[in-house]
């Protein structure tokens, strides 16, 4: 177990360096054209983060589907959680959205400002999801831990103002990022914990009845997916803006 978490992590580490350096790479343009590019630029944002979530889902059908044992379908589970605990369905909604808000506003931060400095006041979620965490669970906390903290916010804070590539979207969709990245971690703590993993049909029967750990965060993800795919093109068909089209290598290069 412990070696497929390592190889887990790494996989992410090395994706997600990966993806924040083409998505830096691939929207590069200037000043000026962040302005001029402004709307064909968001929209693309919202692709770029459709594409994202899909695959997630995407992965998640292929993961139930080669080794699911037994485990119910997480849109099966959404389904009847809406007829027979309607506020765990809204919950489940809520995380999904603040999932894909979070993942929007963070490609936002790559597009329109340092990659490097958005990473580091990505840096501050972990901050934000124990003051979160504190304030929800009542977790306990030590003075250590909370110097600690202070520590991470100023320190971030510090350097993001001093950063000479500081541009104000940039920085205020991290930082949104950063509020509603939290809110999902703390949301789905709760709803996992919330209810215990009881076989559907009762304790004979082996099909469980909840999906976690990734299968859920695939489920989240695939209902992220719909909630920023309707965004995209209500986008392009309110701005009459087709993304590819409008930005050209000139412009990108």
């Amino acid at each position: 177990m412990e070696t497929l978490v390592g190889a887990l992590v790494l996989a992410w580490y090395i994706s997600n360096t990966l993806s924040s350096y083409y998505t830096k790479v691939v929207f590069r343009v200037s000043e000026r054209g962040h302005e001029e590019l402004f709307t064909p630029l968001l929209s693309l944002s919202l692709v770029v983060t459709f594409v994202q979530l899909t695959t997630a889902g995407i992965s998640g059908k292929l993961y139930h589907s080669l080794f699911g044992n037994g485990q119910q379908s997480p849109w099966s589970y959404f389904q009847t959680k809406r007829v027979s605990d309607p506020p765990k369905a809204k919950r489940l909604v809520i995380i999904a959205v603040c999932n894909a808000t979070g993942t929007l506003c963070t490609n936002i931060g790559y597009i329109y400002g340092s990659v490097s400095l958005v990473q580091l006041i990505k840096s501050m979620e972990p901050v934000a999801t124990f003051i979160c965490d504190a304030l929800v669970f009542k977790t306990a906390s030590n003075r250590t831990t909370v110097v600690g903290v202070l520590l991470v916010i100023f320190g971030s804070s510090f350097a993001s103002f001093k950063d000479s590539s500081f541009n104000s979207l940039s920085v205020g969709a991290a930082m949104l990022s950063n509020t509603v990245l939290p809110i999902r971690n703390v949301l789905t703590k709760f709803t996992v914990s919330s209810e215990k993993s009881v076989p559907v049909g009762g304790p004979q029967n082996s099909l469980t009845d909840e999906p976690r750990g990734f299968l859920l965060f695939a489920f989240i993800s695939s209902l992220g997916a719909v909630f920023v795919g309707f965004l995209a093109v209500l986008s392009m068909a309110l701005f009459s803006v087709t993304p590819v089209s409008e930005i050209t290598t000139e412009a990108i290069f």
